[in-house]
């Protein structure tokens, strides 16, 4: 079984870590409905962007946000996969992605 590590290197909640297990997900953006809420990013959208954990495979996917989610410098169109060591932009908070088995 693995795990997700979302850590903010980048924006308000720098330093702070955020967990997602194996087949499970989270809401990222500046709106109440959100479960990684960056209220403060007022580049992201209510909501933004989920990021999950599925079968062991760390996705990305884009919720038409107004400004777009990047992994890098390269933005996301639809579902993509994310790999340990990726850096996803949401807006002017950056997320760095490990995944580690459990």
């Amino acid at each position: 079984m693995k795990l997700m590590t979302i850590t903010v290197t980048n924006g308000s909640h720098k330093g702070e870590t955020f967990f997602v297990a194996d087949n499970s997900s989270i809401i990222i953006g500046r709106g109440e409905e959100a479960s990684l809420r960056i209220a403060d990013d007022h580049r992201s959208s209510r909501k933004h962007a989920i990021i999950g954990l599925q079968e062991g495979n760390a996705y990305v996917s884009d919720l038409s946000s107004t400004n777009g989610t990047f992994i890098g410098k390269i933005q996301v169109r639809g579902r993509e996969q994310l790999k340990e060591g990726d850096i996803v932009f949401i807006g002017r908070t950056y997320f760095k992605i490990t995944i580690k088995e459990q």
